[in-house]
């Protein structure tokens, strides 16, 4: 019914304003034709006149009539129920209900239109809700690959790669910028161990002093190395044991000389030794050979190393012996050591997996203050000194090395012989001597890796770090060590002393690992001793 009513409003309305604009028209042209239809229009609208004015517009009676006519047919047809008794009065009772449908019909189409933004609301709502799930899986997904890399690479980005400059973690924090050309490398490492004895008396008696149990910080040291402008490297390192400081490598350097190579002015490593020259980080015994006594390891100086790809590395250099800052001043006679050393590699495969090392090292030597003194531990830092031979006088020291070393996939073999000739003031020449060799083998497939353009030999990387809840327990290794040393030479009686040496080593990351070796010392003349050695080392 309310559409009904609503289309005759719109009917009437539009019949009403084309009426009221045609009636100026139809007045002008028949005067007589309006005047007939008044009259026809009289009988039909007798209420009408009763009820208001007494006189009728013709214009009113005929939109009228029209509106009667239109009006009467609507009844007929049952489509409305209203009666029109007057045309005029009739038109102004519609003209209410048109208008009102009119409303409703605004404020129809404004809920319609309502209940279609809402529609369009919620759907979009839906897509937005649908897109954030997509987004929150690809970032599930992308941190699960992420993961996956840093495990497998032991790589952690800080920064984007598509900049220049990264901050990132390999083995220790790297800052680097590959168009200024500079490298940072903070890093570190702390060793600490325990040892136990057994403590045969006749070894205390024969050393003079007691072999104690206990525990030790054996290496704790800060270090920062790197490159500026890609020429110029350096290197700072600091101990702190022992309730001391000291350094431990402080050196600069310019780096990619045409013909030269690297020239390296301060602190640091003399070229001399296999095992001298590889970092205690990576040895797979806790502590040196005792040959290794035989040599100094840094001192003050100069040194020019090179090499010729991978299979030829030379070095030499020029250095005073320093105290425990590294300073070499104030020395009688102001002489100096002088050290070279030649490494080549005759089989080099797979980036170092498998290689064979050859070497040879030579050193000529001012000791200070014309005194000089050899003395060694049995391979555990915290026991006592078991052989010695004092001080004595010493105008120059010739040392001769020799070493030799194979790396097959996860086994490994090495070795060295070191010789001191030493001529004393009183023209008589002392010889003092040792060597080692062992072998090792990575249980878990790892291998140990050769540097032949350094010409040294680096811990293993392994294919898993540990990670008991994935069921991942690192690598295992194990070794088997022979060591001789003899400070014995003429009326210098410093003692003889072999030993052999079981490692165990268990790798959690790279170059972090638990280290358990047995030792046995035999000192020559006396009798044995046995002692367990254990080193928590992290490195970073």
């Amino acid at each position: 019914m309310k559409r009904n009513r609503r289309g005759i409003g719109v009917h009437l309305c539009t019949l009403t304003c084309a009426l009221v604009f045609s009636v100026p028209v139809f007045a002008q042209d028949s005067e007589p034709a309006k005047a007939d239809d008044a009259k026809k229009a009289a009988p039909d609208t007798k209420d009408a006149a009763k009820a208001d004015a007494p006189k009728a517009d013709p214009a009113k009676d005929a939109t009228a009539k029209d509106t009667a006519a239109k009006t009467d047919a609507a009844n007929d047809a049952g489509k409305t129920d209203a009666k029109a008794t007057d045309p005029v009065e009739g038109a102004k009772k519609e003209d209410a209900p048109a208008d009102k449908d009119l409303n409703t019909a605004k404020d129809a189409e404004k809920a319609r239109r309502d209940r279609t933004d809402t529609r369009n609301l919620r759907a979009e709502m839906k897509r937005m809700k649908k897109r954030l799930e997509d987004l929150e899986g690809r970032l599930t997904n992308q941190g699960k690959k992420q993961v996956e890399l840093e495990k497998k690479t032991d790589k952690i980005t800080i920064k984007d790669d598509s900049s220049d400059f990264r901050v990132y973690w390999s083995s220790k924090l790297i800052a680097e910028s590959k168009k200024a050309g500079f490298k940072i490398k903070l890093g570190g490492r702390v060793h600490a161990e325990a040892a136990f004895f057994d403590r045969k008396k006749a070894i205390v008696n024969a050393i003079g002093q007691p072999i104690d149990d206990g525990f030790q910080l054996r290496r704790v040291r800060i270090s920062l190395d790197g490159v500026l402008y890609k020429y110029i490297e350096y290197k700072t390192q600091y101990e702190f044991t022992r309730g001391t400081s000291s350094f431990r490598d402080i050196y600069v350097g310019l780096r990619s000389i045409p013909y030269i190579g690297t020239i390296r002015f301060g602190q640091q490593k003399e070229p001399f030794g296999l095992e001298q020259m590889a970092s205690t980080d990576d040895t797979p015994f806790i502590e040196r050979a005792g040959s290794a006594d035989l040599h100094r390891q840094r001192n003050t100086g100069v040194r020019i190393l090179n090499h010729y790809k991978s299979r030829l590395a030379w070095s030499f250099g020029v250095f005073r012996s320093q105290d425990a800052f590294g300073d070499a001043t104030g020395q009688d006679g102001g002489d100096y050591n002088y050290t070279f050393r030649l490494t080549g590699a005759p089989v080099y495969k797979d980036d170092g997996k498998t290689a064979v090392h050859l070497g040879v090292a030579y050193s000529r030597r001012k000791p200070l203050n014309g005194l000089q003194r050899y003395r060694t531990r049995p391979r555990v830092n915290i026991a006592p000194r078991f052989i010695d031979t004092g001080n004595f006088s010493a105008e120059h020291i010739d040392q001769f090395g020799l070493e030799f070393a194979g790396i097959f996939n996860a086994l490994s073999i090495q070795g060295e012989f070191i010789h001191d000739s030493i001529d004393s003031k009183g023209g008589a020449r002392e010889r003092f001597w040792g060597y080692y060799g062992y072998v090792t083998y990575c249980l878990t497939g790892e291998h140990r890796k050769y540097r032949g353009a350094v010409g040294d030999i680096i811990g293993i990387d392994l294919k898993e770090n540990f990670d008991p809840k994935a069921g991942k327990w690192g690598a295992f290794e194990v070794g088997f060590r022979y060591g001789f040393t003899d400070l014995d030479s003429g009326n210098i009686r410093g003692g003889k002393t072999s030993d052999f040496t079981f490692a165990l080593n268990w790798y959690f990351i790279k170059r972090s690992r638990l280290m358990f070796n047995y030792v046995r010392t035999n000192l020559e003349g006396v009798g044995e001793n046995d002692a367990f050695n254990i080193r928590f080392q992290v490195v970073f």
